[in-house]
């Protein structure tokens, strides 16, 4: 999980730290393919979406 986020150009502690907090507030509804929005590749995208709203 550290050297996926670092070959896509993330903090791993930062990732790892946002990732615990984002997953803490996953509501049991989610399906679990959602999950998939929170790998390193494509957690930056989710992050500026999330920000934009």
């Amino acid at each position: 999980m550290i050297e996926t986020a670092k070959a896509n150009g993330l903090d791993p502690m930062t990732y790892i730290g946002s990732l615990l907090d984002e997953l803490a507030q996953f509501p049991e509804w989610r399906k679990s393919l959602d999950l998939g929005d929170y790998l390193p590749w494509n957690y930056p995208k989710l992050m500026a979406i999330r920000d934009k709203a």
